[in-house]
């Protein structure tokens, strides 16, 4: 019910993580990657293989490219949902009342994820939890190697909030969208 995906790095330097959590009747994909083309980067093909017919929400642990090339291979296709990285959209989808303190959720039938909004390395940066797994999905917040920040208050501001949040929940891993490979 959890897999992890990751960009060959031929394709991409960057090498990012993708995550596709299943519910009964519907996924979530964070992130798509940093190539658009189908043809060299099959992603909906790989996700569609493992999803079947659920219904698929495709959201980004933040907005930079890295993290959407290959949105426009899940655009317009029934059954499939892309939220993008814009701050009013976002706090929408997941019924965020307070931003950046406020936490989010998405439901993937029994499955409920919480959704914490972590902005300094880019301003709509999100950290996901999975009670299941007890995954914390950071996106570009925490990984192991050097971490770019936009806004270093918001980022002390945000590891301060998701330190206070595993304080309280059992987290097994913190996985990021990269790894250092240089």
């Amino acid at each position: 019910t959890s897999f992890i995906l990751r960009q060959n790095m031929c394709l991409s330097f960057e090498a990012p993580f993708m995550y596709l959590l299943l519910g009964e009747d519907s996924a979530l994909l964070v992130d798509t990657g940093a190539t658009e083309s189908p043809e060299i980067f099959p992603l909906y093909q790989t996700v569609k293989s493992l999803v079947g017919e659920k219904e698929l929400l495709v959201m980004h642990s933040h907005g930079h490219g890295d993290h959407r090339g290959a949105d426009t291979q899940f655009e317009k296709i029934e059954g499939i949902t892309v939220v993008s990285s814009d701050r009013q959209e976002l706090i929408n989808a997941l019924s965020i009342s307070d931003w950046p303190e406020g936490e989010g959720v998405i439901r993937l039938d029994g499955r409920q994820l919480r959704v914490i909004p972590v902005p300094g390395h880019q301003e709509e940066s999100l950290a996901i939890y999975d009670p299941q797994t007890k995954w914390l999905l950071t996106g570009d917040t925490v990984y192991p190697g050097l971490v770019y920040v936009k806004n270093w208050q918001a980022y002390r501001d945000s590891i301060a909030r998701l330190t206070r949040f595993v304080e309280l929940q059992e987290v097994s891993m913190v996985l990021g969208s990269h790894i250092e490979a240089t």
